[in-house]
């Protein structure tokens, strides 16, 4: 008992700017007691939230702030009653849950009865979190950024054309919160900089006007950052990034900092073997918990403003999912072996797949590209995969070919009688056919496709790689498979 209550008042009292180290350790060691186990992958529900959070009960307080424009509950929990107030908001874009799944992680975190006691009192002592997990349901039930009017809510601060957006903003009114945590996704493409790691973690602390002056308030939360870069760099070294603070005035994040609450933009990125972004969310927990006790004991006062200008910006478009190097190519005009990069994008519902859809980015010298998967291809040559002749009549006729004997020959594709890759733009991803996700196999074309496929940028290509006559690799819809 007795270590118990040393180890949280160390916690709690004892921790400087940079000695954060054995707090977040304890943290991250102990996040299995606290993840909410009903979360696992990342095409989370308005009523897996709904249940979660109606299940809180005290410390926390639980209402209903308002409401989609679907009509969908959107809640406000909160916990504490210290006198400064620290708001958080998740999912304004409907396809960005990782912090969604973190807030449900920390709830469990403060209602727990362990050793970190001393510090859940003196959370609810000095704070008051106000939490707003899944601010776009409308757009999380179809994983979609915008809202159901269309509407992106994050430059919709000024005119609140959405109800979502209002009520973002009655709460702000009502709370006036000193701090604000503005929590996003951003696609796995960044790099941290010039740096061959992806940005799995990026922050910002938005500018207030367009000479991105620092005042008091924008310096808090720059320190901060500061402070939570340090915390991160042991579990994801030299993957943190920071954005370009060019000022937007529409955007939330800017007017709450220009309203005068210190706002941190938390965006997560993509980390290599965690596409479900299970253990990004791990790293919001700890960086979330962390912020919230560097702000109780003030000790990211001491953390100065380089530590937070030296951190990389973010850098565009310098990943790709699969990249082939050094390969050669049989219809191409270039002498020599060539590089090739893919991305490939995967729809899924409650973890099952429903399909994959692929791009050729690009082809030529891309060594100045990044990949999350390289493959040398050192004496091979790749060539566009073959349509099959016979056109299919149903997905039946597509069970019972054998793809390995077509890959074996070269054919990636096949066409089939009816059927269309068109979406109802009304329809959810979740509500197309389940068989879409048999399409991981050979890609699926409509019947009047072209017989011809190409290895040319901008197209989605399956290809095989053949070494002495022999297909020795496949790619299709973006997977590089060994036969």
């Amino acid at each position: 008992m007795r270590l118990s209550f040393l180890l949280a008042l160390f916690l709690v009292g004892h921790l400087s700017a940079f000695g954060q180290a054995s707090f977040d350790r304890a943290l991250n060691r102990s996040y299995e007691n606290y993840k909410e186990n009903s979360l696992t992958n990342r095409r989370i529900k308005h009523d897996e939230i709904e249940r979660i959070v109606q299940q809180l009960d005290a410390p926390f307080r639980v209402s209903t702030a308002g409401s989609s424009y679907q009509g969908r509950n959107i809640y406000e929990v909160t916990y504490g009653e210290g006198p400064v107030k620290v708001m958080l908001w998740s999912q304004m874009h409907g396809n960005e849950p990782t912090a969604t799944m973190a807030m449900m992680d920390i709830f469990r975190f403060l209602q727990a009865d362990d050793e970190f006691n001393l510090l859940r009192r003196q959370f609810r002592k000095k704070l008051t979190l106000v939490f707003v997990p899944m601010l776009n349901p409308d757009g999380a039930e179809c994983y979609l950024r915008h809202n159901a009017q269309d509407l992106d809510l994050n430059r919709d601060a000024v005119n609140l054309e959405s109800p979502e957006a209002r009520l973002l903003k009655s709460l702000w009114e009502q709370h006036r919160p000193e701090w604000g945590f503005n929590l996003h996704d951003q696609n796995r493409y960044y790099a941290a900089g010039e740096n061959p790691k992806p940005a799995t973690i990026s922050f910002l602390a938005p500018a207030y006007n367009h000479q991105k002056e620092v005042n008091t308030v924008r310096k808090r939360s720059m320190q901060l950052i500061g402070l939570l870069d340090q915390t991160l760099q042991p579990y994801i070294p030299g993957q943190v990034a920071r954005y370009n603070d060019a000022f937007e005035p529409r955007a939330f994040g800017d007017n709450f900092q220009k309203w005068g609450t210190s706002t941190i933009l938390i965006e997560s990125g993509g980390l290599p073997g965690d596409p479900e972004k299970q253990e990004v969310r791990k790293l919001n927990f700890v960086a979330l918990l962390t912020a919230f006790q560097a702000i109780v004991s003030e000790r990211y006062r001491s953390v100065p403003l380089q530590t937070y200008e030296a951190i990389p910006y973010n850098l565009k478009n310098a990943f790709v999912d699969l990249a082939i190097r050094n390969v050669l190519l049989e219809d191409a005009d270039e002498p020599g072996p060539v590089d090739i990069t893919i991305r490939r994008e995967s729809h899924s519902d409650d973890g099952e797949l429903l399909y994959f859809n692929d791009m050729i980015m690009a082809r030529g010298d891309l060594s100045d590209r990044y990949a999350y998967e390289d493959f040398v291809a050192n004496g091979h040559r790749a060539e566009a995969g073959k349509v099959y002749p016979k056109v299919l009549s149903s997905w039946s006729d597509y069970r019972q070919l054998d793809h390995r004997e077509l890959w074996k020959a070269g054919y990636t594709a096949v066409r089939m009688r009816g059927f269309s890759w068109d979406i109802n733009e009304d329809v959810c991803l979740d509500e197309l056919p389940r068989h879409f996700s048999e399409s991981q196999l050979l890609e699926v074309l409509p019947e009047n496709a072209d017989a011809e496929q190409k290895i040319v940028p901008g197209r989605s290509t399956s290809m095989v790689l053949r070494k002495d006559n022999r297909v020795e690799y496949v790619i299709v819809n973006g997977r590089l498979i060994r036969l």
